[in-house]
């Protein structure tokens, strides 16, 4: 079971969260690795009171929802390769409406989960999915991200490196190899590239950390060190 101290937190300060935990750990229990199980979730939602907390910008309970449920339908992409922005906006919406949540936080929601995904390249329209967009970008770099790198494969195997398949110059959401991935995304989610200072602060060093990881990684590929 995941750390839980963020997403406890949630719940006790807002309640009516509580069963949309639950219906999110039984879908992201569908998700078939590590790299976007709960621990990813409970990770953004650290982030995203950190970020609030700096910036005292947004609605905390609307946030929150939102880092719940951005990667709901994480599963069903792998499976099918259906967008998981849009199923899980769509599935966000009908879940909060249902439970009776203010149509304006469900809107909110909603524009925030779509725009979300790094391969869309879509502008939040609110503050919230600014502050989402951000947190869930920094579990993108830095030791963990690396990590999860390395666990997810897209249903392919995908080799370490090969210095015969360069990097395409747009990511297209399947990296070749492992290594083409952090070319392709990773790297190009610099610290500038965040919406809120804080986020572009916490940035700063899992972005070095991942340029040094890769400078290390030719290095040993080539025998330099």
């Amino acid at each position: 079971m995941p750390y839980r101290g963020y997403i406890d937190r949630v719940i006790k300060l807002f309640p009516e969260t509580a069963e949309v935990y639950e219906i999110v750990k039984a879908e992201m229990s569908k998700y078939p690795g590590a790299s976007h199980d709960l621990s990813h979730v409970e990770r953004v939602m650290a982030n995203c009171w950190k970020i609030y907390t700096e910036e005292k910008a947004g609605d905390l309970k609307t946030i929150s929802l939102a880092v719940l449920l951005h990667d709901s339908k994480r599963h069903e992409e792998e499976n099918s390769g259906e967008d998981h922005a849009l199923s899980g906006a769509e599935f966000a919406r009908t879940l909060l409406l249902n439970r009776g949540f203010p149509i304006e936080t469900v809107e909110t929601v909603y524009d925030s989960i779509i725009c979300h995904s790094y391969s869309n390249h879509k502008v939040p329209r609110f503050i919230e999915g600014k502050i989402l967009q951000d947190a869930d970008r920094l579990d993108t770099i830095g030791a963990i991200a690396i990590a999860r790198l390395f666990n997810h494969n897209n249903g392919i195997k995908r080799p370490l490196y090969s210095p015969e398949i360069k990097p395409k110059k747009t990511y297209d959401g399947i990296s070749l190899t492992y290594l083409n991935h952090i070319f392709e995304k990773i790297l190009k989610i610099t610290p500038d590239s965040f919406w809120t200072e804080t986020a572009q602060k916490m940035a700063r060093e899992r972005y070095q950390f991942t340029l040094e990881f890769t400078r290390k990684f030719l290095r040993e590929w080539y025998a330099l060190d």
